[in-house]
């Protein structure tokens, strides 16, 4: 994954978040929403020359981008979007992912079923009693 921070509409700040995140691995698809940058024609170069697909959020959808907090500072906006990008990639558990964080995912190259997970789980905590909890195999 890859981001960066610009104070201006441009795609040179889109173009270098994604060449940060090419360096890990080029995805299959990415999406966006329909700003200026990312329907100019060196953001679609960039990313169909990789053939990566392009998604792009319906119009109007311009609200799904909206985060109720303000900064004093472009280097407190900086520095509060690297604190939530780090929690939310390594530290939030996510539902969809069976509990387990994008990193963990992004390592596993797959997401463990529910089973699995308990299994785990299990594993990890195996001096707990689970006897008359579990009905018998």
């Amino acid at each position: 994954m890859g981001w960066s921070l610009s104070t201006f509409l441009d795609t040179a700040s889109c173009l270098e978040a994604l060449n940060s995140a090419l360096k890990q691995e080029v995805p299959e698809i990415i999406n966006s929403d329909q700003g200026c940058q990312f329907t100019s024609t060196a953001w679609i170069e960039a990313l169909t020359q990789k053939g990566i697909f392009i998604s792009m959020d319906g119009k109007g959808r311009w609200a799904d981008n909206v985060f109720l907090h303000s900064f004093d500072t472009v280097a407190q906006a900086k520095s509060a979007l690297h604190e939530f990008i780090t929690f939310y990639n390594e530290k939030r558990f996510h539902q969809a992912l069976n509990y387990h964080t994008p990193n963990i995912i992004y390592e596993l190259k797959k997401v463990p079923t529910k089973q699995q997970l308990f299994e785990q789980f299990k594993l990890q905590n195996h001096s707990i009693n689970l006897e008359g909890v579990l009905p018998p195999k």
